[in-house]
């Protein structure tokens, strides 16, 4: 921990927090023994997770558990790099939080090469990554900002807590990591639904009234 800054650990703790999450939570859902559940530590320390593992009837037992934990964790290495990356390379302006227009959003519509914006819960998100896995594609990811798919009834009023589609309490809630990220370092946050199978869509900035 003391061989990096203050500043660093500020950034990078969060983050990191944010994209782990949802997998945390998937390896405590999908268990096929005894293992132990991984919780998300809490404060301003390096410690990002820890799991109590449970003695098995013999040490070999706990040894195997261990193991399992041992080889989840390695799991996690590009997602801690990249991580990494992102909080020493903060200099540029294209990292500066914005505000947005509703114009500079509709403007990224994800034609003709351009990036594909949308607005969830008022943070404005690059879904460009995440179209391209969608099912639905494009079109389906387009229709977020329209004024159906809103729980407020308006343009760009679509939420992953609120509303119709409310039923996706994993995603709003990794969303929700996200975003105390984005506000608590003011620097773009990407945020990754499924670490194996979806793309990742990247907070940018909010939606100016």
């Amino acid at each position: 921990e003391s061989g990096w800054s203050v500043e660093f650990r500020k950034k990078f703790v969060p983050i990191l927090k944010g994209r782990i999450g949802g997998k945390l939570e998937e390896w405590n859902q999908n268990q096929d023994d005894n293992l132990g559940n991984w919780r998300l530590v809490q404060g301003d320390g390096m410690s990002i997770c820890e799991v109590g593992v449970p003695f098995g009837g013999v040490p070999e037992e706990t040894g195997r558990r261990i193991e399992k934990h041992l080889q989840r964790l390695k799991t996690l290495s590009a997602t801690i790099d990249e991580t990494i990356n992102q909080c020493l390379n903060t200099d540029d302006e294209d990292e500066l939080p914005l505000k947005f227009t509703p114009e500079q959003v509709r403007a990224k519509n994800g034609k003709n090469g351009k990036k594909l914006w949308v607005v969830i819960d008022g943070y404005v998100v690059d879904a460009t990554d995440f179209a391209n896995s969608h099912p639905g594609g494009i079109s389906k990811i387009l229709s977020t900002d329209s004024k159906r798919s809103g729980y407020t009834g308006k343009e760009f009023g679509f939420s992953l807590s609120k509303g119709k589609n409310a039923h996706f309490p994993r995603t709003a809630k990794i969303f929700e990591e996200g975003a105390k990220s984005f506000d608590s370092l003011q620097q773009h946050v990407t945020v990754k639904f499924d670490p194996d199978h979806a793309g990742s869509i990247v907070i940018l900035g909010k939606l100016r009234p």
